[in-house]
């Protein structure tokens, strides 16, 4: 925009040929010298701002300056420069006159030259002085025209050249005047003149023909001499300005007029127009009668060409920024930015004319900025002042109509000669449009954003080269990364630099690099991911690639999850069915080995029963209950594995229990372990099987004795505890509270290889004969079927601890009643004895026969229901669970209940049948006798159902 406002005016050389034809016609009009000079400085002032020109002369004796023509310098200050004389230290002028040249001071304050007159200068305010002396035709210096500015500086080259000019020609006029009061003109010397001037003069007599023409002339339109004085000047005026021709000069034939200038137009000799300036006057005899006409004509054709295109061009870049869409400006630099310059668009964009803003006539275009934003627009501003450079902001408008806008101005900083800020200029554009579009993508950015970390997923996004352009929060959490760590790097180098098995991935081999080869989706599960520290996690994730709107692949997005939980989640649930599946067949053989217990135990107790005592065959008897015994015991730790066995829970103190047991579990544990229970003063009670739960503690009393051999701190804590739902479901129970017994030992710890089996039944890493396996496989399936969960953590050479949690309850405690041994009874009551071993049916028909009851035996359901049904009457129905056909015990007895609602019902089995159960205990009312029983436990169960 620069080359729109900039001023614009003709050449330095061009200009001063148009003041030289100027002051030489001026001259042959008969202007006084002064008029002339007077123009002439004039002219130097306005070529050269800032500068006051004086013209000294120096007096006839050439001693001395006296004043010539200064028109803003002081009378004065002019005084003292002449006072100086002429001489080598002088100022500038005396100094110039004295050496017959050009004397330029850039600093009077400091320059030598000025050393008597610096106080005079400052006063005057002038700075720098520069003095060019000029000459008569002689050579001799008469003079000079000088230059005062008010700041230092000098001229450049170009400037002397035009100076000197300037000094010659003041010089010429001084020395024409004095010739001119002197009558010394001789005839040649006029001819010479008026055949040497640089513009064209010609001369002619009333009826217009030439009589004498110059060179000038005949140049300017292509002729010689001879041509034209054969023409009139008709002739050489273009035809459509003949007419405007012909009226001034009838006006000056008329005396209407002194002279007359005129602008026109003349054919030149090739047919090309010819712009001149023409100065006509007419000519008298001594008597005042006209002779002739006198004209000089200067030639602007260049000027007026140039202007014509100036003009178009104007006239064009105008059309132009009337159809921007903005608007273009040239204001000042003050606190109200006044407008010099709007465009007509300023309408559109502010809904004020241009000339409401300029010069501030309605308002100034500081009130048209948004209050809130000129503070920031004025720094932009005053940062571009200070570097002297351009400047861009984006503010708000308040338009005519009271609606805010948002623009965009774009400008620059404008000096002028001193380096002084001259004017603030640019161009102004509504951005409103772009703003809410820009304020929209934002808020969707931000949505997308949002939605992005709200997801669990890790999500990180790369370009064509693999390098990370975005990440989610779940992403920088899951890689240990801050953001601006993991931007900008490669993705492959960063978090996927080797396989799960620590061998080096080749990045060409990379899922995320192939699908920025072919575009393909590739899903992933099986390999490993590098968090900041080093360590991997285990992922499956999903690499897509991202297309532009050409096709061409410009990246892709990397979703994964981090499956280490999954996994463990995983391979807990497969020991656990791996631990269910072992609980259903030992189960099963606990079941048929009880029925084998029970003829074996049963039997050797009557055939023991019935020996004296001197009997020899009484002791192998008695050895018999015992081994049978001990295989009982051997059976329940599987039930208990199998969560098969039938448990009796209440609301019991753990504290209280632990407090009753210590002294039995230090016996235990021996001397040299210390035993410590640190109890939770406040701890819920837990809903039990109390025997059940001495036992489990017992058990692992045990285990870590054996695992500190040389000594050690054993150490029992409880505590309550809630679990969340997911932390219930991580752990395979249900949410809720819980009290936790944590066993710690010192010991040797588990290794890692061997962990998952600890739990399964005949798993022992004692030596042979120090342990059955079955201690921590009772302890699991006595904590799972009770609702609970059963966690260990280990470390190898350091010691165990394994935490129960049991289901909390905040009832009243009740601790397990000492046993009676009850007194064996019997009846003659009537049982319907169900018992498909033909071995156990025969040992219990034996016992209840034995105890006075009248015993009828089936050996399934089917038959026992044929007889009830056909009006068998009884007075308890003794049933095994499991038998062959399709009808069980529970099934049987809810099918004799239909009949014979008040009947009575003892079930016997191998294990806690699935039907007889409530989640994992014995349904209400259920009565169960497991096998093996003895015969004491059989009357007293029978007698007291039947005594109920």
């Amino acid at each position: 925009m620069a080359e729109l406002f900039d001023a614009r005016r003709v050449s330095p050389e061009r200009a001063l040929i148009l003041l030289q034809n100027r002051l030489f016609r001026d001259a042959v009009r008969g202007k006084t010298l002064f008029e002339l000079l007077g123009e002439l400085i004039a002219f130097v002032e306005s070529e050269f701002p800032r500068v006051r020109a004086s013209i000294l002369f120096v007096d006839e004796e050439g001693r001395r300056l006296v004043p010539g023509l200064s028109p803003r310098l002081s009378e004065g200050y002019v005084s003292a420069l002449c006072a100086l004389g002429i001489g080598p230290s002088s100022a500038s002028c005396g100094s110039a006159v004295f050496i017959g040249d050009l004397v330029i001071v850039a600093d009077t304050a400091t320059d030598p030259l000025w050393a008597n007159v610096s106080y005079v200068a400052a006063k005057e305010g002038v700075a720098a002085c520069s003095s060019f002396p000029f000459r008569n035709s002689e050579g001799a210096v008469i003079g000079t025209l000088a230059l005062h500015a008010d700041h230092r500086c000098q001229p450049s080259v170009d400037d002397i050249s035009m100076l000197d000019q300037l000094a010659a020609l003041t010089g010429l006029l001084v020395v024409h005047d004095r010739k001119m009061q002197q009558t010394k003109f001789t005839g040649q010397e006029i001819n010479n003149a008026f055949y040497g001037a640089a513009t064209g003069i010609a001369i002619s007599d009333l009826n217009g023909r030439f009589v004498q023409v110059n060179r000038a002339y005949c140049d300017m339109l292509g002729y010689t001499e001879q041509e034209l004085l054969s023409l009139d000047y008709m002739a050489v005026t273009y035809v459509e300005d003949r007419h405007k021709t012909d009226d001034e000069i009838q006006l000056l034939l008329r005396g209407l007029k002194r002279n007359t200038i005129v602008d026109k137009r003349y054919a030149h000799k090739d047919g090309r127009i010819i712009w001149a300036r023409v100065s006509v006057s007419v000519q008298h005899d001594a008597h005042g009668r006209p002779t002739g006409l006198i004209g000089i004509a200067e030639d602007f054709t260049e000027i007026k060409l140039a202007q014509a295109q100036r003009e178009e061009a104007e006239k064009s870049m105008l059309n132009f920024l009337a159809n921007l869409p903005g608007m273009v400006y040239r204001c000042r630099n003050d606190d109200h930015w006044t407008m010099l310059y709007v465009s007509q668009s300023v309408q559109s964009l502010t809904g004020y004319d241009a000339d409401d803003l300029l010069l501030n006539r309605r308002l100034s275009y500081a009130q048209v900025i948004h209050p809130d934003d000129i503070a920031h627009v004025g720094s932009r501003i005053d940062e571009a002042v200070r570097l002297n450079g351009s400047f861009h902001v984006n503010y708000r408008i308040r338009r005519a109509d009271g609606q805010i806008a948002w623009v965009w101005e774009q400008g620059r900083v404008v000096l002028d000669d001193t380096g002084e800020v001259a004017f603030l200029e640019g161009y102004i554009t509504d951005i409103t449009a772009r703003k809410v579009a820009e304020a929209a993508l934002a808020d969707s950015q931000r949505q997308a954003e949002a939605l992005l970390n709200a997801v669990a997923e890790g999500i990180n996004g790369v370009d064509q080269y693999g390098n990370i352009v975005y990440v989610n929060k779940a992403a920088l959490q899951a890689f240990g990364y801050t953001e601006p760590e993991m931007l900008g790097k490669n993705s492959h180098v960063l978090v996927h630099h080797h396989r799960k098995d620590a061998q080096p991935y080749p990045f060409t081999n990379c899922p995320v690099y192939k699908t920025l080869q072919d575009g393909k989706v590739r899903r992933v599960s099986d390999e490993v991911f590098f968090r900041k520290d080093g360590s991997s996690f285990p992922v499956e994730y999903m690499v897509s690639p991202v297309f532009t709107e050409s096709d061409e692949i410009h990246g892709a997005v990397v979703s994964f999850n981090d499956i280490s939980e999954r996994l463990a989640l995983e391979e807990q649930l497969r020991r656990a069915q791996r631990l269910d599946s072992l609980g259903q067949l030992t189960g099963g053989v606990a079941h048929d080995f009880n029925n084998l217990l029970t003829v074996i135990m049963g039997n050797a107790e009557l055939l023991e029963s019935h020996l004296s005592v001197q009997d020899p065959m009484k002791k192998v008897a008695g050895m018999v209950v015992n081994a049978a015994q001990r295989g009982a015991e051997l059976t329940r730790a599987l039930l208990a594995f199998s969560r098969k066995q039938p448990l009796k829970p209440s609301v019991v103190s753990v504290n209280d229990l632990l407090e009753k047991n210590r002294s039995f579990i230090k016996s235990a544990v021996g001397e040299h372990i210390t035993l410590t229970i640190i109890e939770n003063p406040d701890l819920w009670s837990a809903n039990i099987d109390a025997h059940q739960l001495e036992n489990a503690l017992l058990n692992l009393a045990i285990n870590a004795r054996d695992a500190m051999r040389a000594g050690g701190q054993l150490t029992f804590h409880t505590s309550n505890v809630h679990f969340a739902t997911e932390q219930a479901q991580q752990r395979h129970m249900a949410a809720g509270d819980y009290v936790a017994v944590s066993v710690t030992d010192t010991g040797s710890g588990i290794e890692p290889a061997i962990l998952d089996r600890v739990f399964e039944p005949f798993f022992t890493t004692k030596d042979q004969g120090k342990g059955t396996g079955l201690g921590l496989a009772m302890v699991y399936g006595f904590v799972r079927q009770s609702g609970g969960h059963t966690e260990i953590e280990t470390e190898p050479g350091r010691g165990t601890t394994i935490r129960l949690y049991l289901p909390a309850v905040k009832s009243a405690v009740s601790l397990p009643e000492a046993s009676v041994q009850p007194r064996v009874k019997g009846g003659a009551e009537c049982i319907l004895l169900v018992e498909d071993d033909p071995l156990v049916r025969l040992y219990a028909v034996t016992l209840l026969s034995g105890l006075g009851y009248d015993v009828t035996e089936y050996a399934n359901g089917a038959e026992a229901l044929a007889a009830v049904a056909a009006g068998k009457t009884f007075d308890l129905l003794f049933t095994d669970m499991v038998m062959p056909g399709d009808i069980n015990g529970k099934q049987l007895a809810d099918q004799v209940r239909a009949i014979c609602p008040t009947a009575k019902v003892l079930f016997t089995s191998g294990y806690s049948e699935n039907h007889l159960m409530d989640g994992e205990q014995l349904a209400q009312g259920i009565q169960l006798l497991t096998k093996p029983y003895r015969k004491d436990e059989l009357a007293a169960k029978i007698r007291e159902i039947l005594d109920q």
